[in-house]
């Protein structure tokens, strides 16, 4: 019996491998920078045996063979997702503040959308916010599962269940042309547009099929496999390991390695009787089995761990005996009796309808019974924090006076907030005033994902054209983009070529210093409470060494001054030193007892109308206002 045709227990002791390398990269991404990679071979192996389990089952007609398979993926996925989901949306409402967008993502998982849900939202896998969503990573189960509409559909009608030589051609030919355009896809779309070829099928098609298209050529032996197959099991694994510490800058190449790694192996593994009695010991074996789980869970014990006790040396063994003890108890008591169990499978109707019902039931618990009264069950400090970003939808303000200045102020996220320290002096002198932060209430088709550079550029260039012509002498632009650590060059090119046109018109430019940055995602995780002690909190979460953002934003700032310096109608707004006076030692995110920001890198309301003195005084000193 060739190896296509039977159960291969060392493809359990990959996805143990897998799976602890997702794991240990989701702990800390120092000790293991390219653990993420762990789900791409996931996807390479999930391709390999859906391929195979088609391969082998038998259907009388189309209705019977496409109902057994979702039934199969049904009880294979749904059931451990309905209890993860559930479970994690009532302990995320215990701990954790503002949470609408988690629960929404768990719900999404649910029918298969999470990865379409983070993907809407702009959310970056690799940005520090998205590790407080306890399910982000249900992303990959999203593709997975977009994959499984349309991959039966191709098996069916390539023939591909009656195994005669033409079936084996049509689809091999059919998954060619699924591929060759979705990896050209991923290589030249991660630059530019890194969530979308992230969390997408289109770009991520190509690991799974390229399983599948590994199944085939097993079954049909192939000749180039003998190639492959030269290439020491040990050698590979050596590769592997060499892959998962590679920086995560090298995630196109890294990507691209494992997949083709994962090939390797999975065609040579057997010729190194070392290797495969490795991979086929029982423990990872186990572990493999109960992967599925050990995914699922994973996540959500670190996620509540960041919103209470923290992760560290010694809350380790606890989180990791505690994801061991309930992934062993979901494999044994949720997944494996749903599985085996045949109830209402001689009814496809009975099944699917209770299918959806149990979803649609857990869809409703998680956002009605349990997110809209988490202010009854929330154990944490209440704190209020006003956004410091202009009113709903940007709505900008249009003076009535025909002859007033107008203020237009562009950029990211960073110039919502200055909305609330420019509008008491500006509304009193009755100026115009367009705020359009990442081009928010324009009518202009934003670019979505790009590189923080090319967003710069993007913003900036696009607002400014936008307004151009609408611009008349002694108007005034502000400019505002997050750039710590350094500026880059396309940002440095928008700035200029801004400036350069507006002098042309007679347009004073403001820039908007960068401020203060904090390692947090919400002001409320800084708060010591009895599930948040203090040594768990991060010591720079509240108060910074004034010294080390000095270093880390010295480029940006040499950057504004020299080319304030350099044009008469260009003036450097500094926020920096207005929120951290030269003479602390240390910036804190509090003043009065009040918030200054709203998370850690956006102003609060009371942040912005604390600068708005500041800015009064700039204004008049420079007689920027007629």
């Amino acid at each position: 019996m060739d190896k296509s045709n039977k159960y291969r227990p060392e493809i359990d002791g990959m996805r143990a491998i897998a799976v602890i390398a997702v794991i240990i990269n989701h702990f800390n991404k120092d000790f293991l920078p390219n653990g993420y990679l762990g789900v791409d071979i996931f996807f390479v192996i999930s391709g390999y045996v859906i391929t195979s389990s088609f391969a082998y089952r038998k259907s009388e007609n189309f209705t019977s063979f496409i109902s057994d398979f979702y039934k199969r993926r049904i009880k294979r996925l749904i059931p451990a997702l309905i209890f993860f989901v559930i479970i994690t949306s009532l302990l995320t409402c215990l701990f954790a503040y503002d949470i609408e967008r988690f629960i929404r993502t768990g719900i999404s998982s649910l029918f298969g959308m999470s990865n379409i849900y983070l993907l809407l939202n702009s959310t970056d896998y690799f940005a520090k916010p998205t590790e407080f969503n306890p399910f982000t990573h249900t992303w990959s189960l999203g593709v997975e599962e977009q994959f499984y509409i349309f991959f039966p559909l191709i098996i069916w009608y390539s023939g591909f269940t009656k195994q005669t030589l033409k079936s084996y051609r049509n689809l091999s030919l059919a998954l060619l042309i699924i591929t060759v355009p979705s990896v050209i896809a991923f290589i030249n779309l991660y630059q530019t547009n890194p969530s979308f070829t992230y969390f997408s099928l289109p770009t991520r098609v190509w690991e799974i099929s390229l399983g599948s298209l590994l199944f085939i050529s097993i079954k049909k032996n192939f000749n180039f496999l003998k190639y492959l197959k030269i290439i020491p099991a040990k050698i590979i694994i050596f590769c592997i390991l060499l892959v998962f510490f590679l920086p995560i800058s090298t995630a196109v190449f890294s990507t691209l390695a494992i997949v083709l790694l994962t090939i390797l192996l999975l065609v040579g593994i057997e010729k190194d009787k070392k290797i495969y009695d490795l991979f086929n010991n029982k423990f990872l074996t186990y572990l493999g089995k109960i992967s599925y789980s050990l995914y699922l869970w994973h996540w959500g014990i670190l996620s509540i761990s960041r919103w209470t006790i923290g992760i560290s040396w010694w809350t380790i063994p606890f989180q990791v005996l505690t994801l061991l003890f309930i992934s062993i108890i979901s494999y044994k008591y949720i997944e494996t009796p749903f599985r085996n169990r045949t109830f209402l499978d001689k009814s496809n109707i009975k099944f699917f309808i209770f299918a959806f019902f149990s979803i649609a039931l857990t869809s409703y618990t998680s956002y009605f019974l349990i997110l809209k009264n988490r202010r009854y069950i929330y154990l944490g400090p209440k704190i209020s924090i006003p956004s410091g970003q202009p009113p709903g939808n940007f709505k900008m303000i249009n003076s009535e006076k025909n002859n007033s200045q107008s203020f237009f102020v562009f950029g990211d996220s960073q110039s919502g907030h200055i909305w609330n320290y420019i509008k008491p002096i500006l509304l009193e002198k009755e100026l115009s005033i367009f705020i359009n932060p990442r081009l928010s209430g324009l009518d202009i088709k934003r670019e979505k994902n790009l590189t923080r550079g090319k967003n710069h550029y993007f913003f900036l260039k696009e607002a400014f054209k936008y307004y151009e012509n609408n611009m008349k002498e002694n108007d005034i632009i502000g400019l505002a983009v997050n750039s710590p650590n350094k500026i880059s060059p396309l940002t440095i090119n928008a700035f200029e070529e801004i400036i350069e046109r507006s002098a042309k018109k007679q347009i004073n430019v403001i820039i908007f210093n960068q401020i203060p940055i904090f390692p947090t995602s919400s002001a409320v995780l800084c708060i010591p409470t009895w599930y948040r002690p203090t040594f768990s909190i991060n010591e720079n979460c509240s108060s910074i060494q004034r010294s080390d953002l000095l270093s880390i934003n010295k480029k940006s700032f040499d950057f504004y001054k020299k080319i304030s310096d350099k044009n008469s109608n260009v003036f450097l707004f500094d926020q920096f030193n207005h929120l951290c006076p030269p003479n602390q030692i240390r910036c804190s995110n509090k003043l009065n007892d009040q918030y200054l920001y709203e998370d850690g890198s956006h102003l609060s309301e009371y942040g912005g109308q604390f600068l708005s003195q500041f800015f009064i005084r700039f204004l008049k000193k420079n007689n920027i206002i007629n």
